[in-house]
């Protein structure tokens, strides 16, 4: 391949070969970034494709919110396919050459799916909408035909909307500029490679994305608060929650679609001496891969249907923790049978508990089951106060850079990790002690968990449990809630004094160091507290999918810290390298 360094003073685009550089002032880490890309590509597709099958297939699903969801399924597999490629072949294989008209063509392709997408998400919010404000309509309104119409209407908007900007691009002038500060085409990074007047094209590009995307917004904003008003119309709260229980999914999809996207649109824009250009094109590819594979995963959770076929072709893991919550439930009905006497009750709960146990094999001593409800959460307890300890490095490091040897002493360091650790120890204790001492009858010998959690564990008590659910949220909001305070705090302070520098590399050197550690902080209480909250509050989430995420938690974490740790560590790295292959220090 041959990339053009000088032209003459006008070039024809067809001409001219490409280049995209992938994330400027982030090439050396292109490997690494490209790992978590390509893993949260392969997961969309799989999911999308998954997502689409059992639509078609499942015949409870033939309704028009699901037809909805299979469109954006496809969106989702056309617009990370159109882009994952070529960004992976950038930061593996350094392929940063690409001819005009591919580079075209692929603009054109994200710019349509991405308005097609807003207009799915638009028609699921009409679905919404008649569903719970007319229901009794809901088929007639909704026919076939008309769902065939939104989404022919759909495709047709789309394509008018964006087949204006191949002319757009084609009719400027280029002098001989063929960088493209990019990983992948868009309409403003090849617009801004001409020496023409762009300024047909930055208007058309603004009113088209208000006509389209912002219109869609303010439809979906409008209908969502007729929703509102129907839904607290409704007397019975049971009613309530069920109606706005059924937009959750779509409320998440709309709010991971349209937040990266504007981020990226306006920074794009009128963030350039703000927003570090690295920064805002890491989130515009973190955009075209992130909500397709987070999509299926919502959906799927959120849906029974969905769910249930899932966990019947492909989880026999998913299936045995059925067989347990099942269990637990049928062992409650067996307790409540009235009518059999005692010893048939007793006969027939050994005989059910026995064939539980068989073929999950999940024995545990009670006390075994008490020691390892104090490990886990100790040790959750102990990273949450080394997350606060480092998030107070941070802040030190960057607000008081003079004073940061001084004050972080090594004794200042060992007094800090004696701290927490005794810290996590002193206040976990007491609940397990009250499960101890203070809880006599149990309902049952199941845990319906994979591991002895708190709050499954008191759920098996046959008294009450009040003291227990008190001091267990005591300790959660004494520990997590109180470092989590403390963290937001350290990083207020933080990005004020990083903003208050006067060069601009300053300020991203600064903020470089923070990365890992917000990262490993997202990703450590993000699933943390939904697995707190689900069991003591998510009644409505189905068993299985919240001890999938509680073991998820316990193994995701350790396992991307020191991948994160090891991206944003050049020592590490350095000695990764060495260590593979074999390297000997300069």
């Amino acid at each position: 391949m041959k990339v053009a360094s000088a032209f003459h003073n006008h070039t024809s685009p067809q001409d001219v070969w490409y280049v995209l550089i992938g994330i400027p002032g982030l090439e050396d880490l292109h490997t690494w970034i490209a790992i978590p890309i390509c893993s949260m590509y392969i997961m969309a597709i799989i999911g999308n494709v998954l997502l689409v099958v059992l639509i078609v297939t499942e015949r409870s699903l033939h309704e028009p919110m699901y037809f909805f969801l299979s469109m954006l399924a496809l969106a989702d597999v056309l617009l990370s396919t159109a882009t994952a490629p070529k960004m992976l072949a950038i930061f593996w294989f350094h392929s940063t050459g690409i001819s005009f008209s591919s580079c075209v063509s692929q603009m054109f392709f994200i710019h349509f799916i991405f308005v097609a997408e807003s207009a799915i998400l638009l028609a699921m919010a009409f679905d919404r909408y008649v569903a719970i404000c007319y229901p009794l309509r809901y088929t007639t309104i909704l026919t076939s035909s008309v769902i065939g119409k939104i989404g022919t209407a759909a495709v047709i908007r789309s394509f008018l909307i964006c087949a204006p900007f191949i002319f757009l691009v084609y009719r400027l002038l280029y002098c001989g500029r063929n960088i493209i500060p990019h990983s992948y085409c868009e309409h403003m990074g090849i617009a801004r490679l001409a020496c023409d007047n762009i300024t047909v094209n930055i208007i058309y590009g603004l009113t088209m994305a208000l006509l389209s995307t912002g219109l869609d917004i303010i439809f979906i904003i409008i209908s969502y608060a007729m929703i509102l008003r129907t839904v607290f119309q409704i007397p019975s709260w049971a009613a309530r929650y069920k109606a706005l229980n059924t937009c959750g999914s779509h409320i998440c999809v709309i709010l991971i679609f349209y937040t990266p996207a504007f981020f990226s649109f306006f920074a794009h824009r009128f963030g350039g001496k703000t927003i570090p250009r690295h920064i805002h094109i890491l989130v515009a590819n973190l955009y075209v891969v992130v909500p397709p594979m987070l999509n299926p995963i919502i959906y799927g959770v959120k849906t029974k249907q969905i769910q249930d076929r899932v966990v019947l072709l492909f989880s026999p893991l998913l299936r045995r923790v059925m067989v347990i919550t099942k269990c637990s439930n049928d062992l409650q009905i067996h307790q409540g049978l009235e009518k059999l006497s005692s010893i048939e009750t007793d006969y027939s709960i050994k005989t059910l508990i026995l064939h539980c146990l068989r073929p999950v094999h999940l024995q545990i001593s009670f006390d075994g089951c008490l020691l390892q409800m104090e490990l886990i959460h100790s040790f959750q307890a102990t990273e949450s106060g080394i997350l606060l300890s480092m998030a107070l490095d941070r802040y030190v490091a960057i607000c008081n850079p003079l004073r940061h040897a001084t004050i972080f002493s090594p004794q200042l360091v060992t007094y800090l990790g004696a701290g927490v650790l005794l810290r996590a120890f002193i206040l976990v204790s007491p609940s397990v002690l009250l499960i101890k001492c203070r809880l006599n009858y149990f309902r049952t010998t199941i845990v319906s968990h994979s591991y002895c959690e708190h709050m499954a564990v008191l759920k098996l008590a046959a008294e009450d449990i009040r003291i227990n659910k008190v001091c267990g949220l005591l300790v959660a909001f004494a520990i997590l809630g109180f470092d989590i305070v403390f963290i937001t705090f350290s990083y207020v302070r933080i990005f004020i004094t990083v903003f208050q520098l006067p060069q601009k590399e300053a300020r991203f050197k600064a903020f470089n160091t923070c990365i890992a550690h917000i990262c490993v902080f997202l990703q450590f209480y993000l699933l943390g507290f939904f697995s707190f909250f689900t069991h003591r509050f998510g009644a409505h989430i189905t068993p299985y999918v919240h001890i999938l995420l509680s073991d998820l938690y316990l193994l995701v974490p350790p396992f991307l810290n020191p991948i994160v740790y090891g991206v944003k560590t050049k020592q590490i790295r350095d000695q990764v390298l060495k260590m593979l292959f074999l390297k000997k220090p300069l």
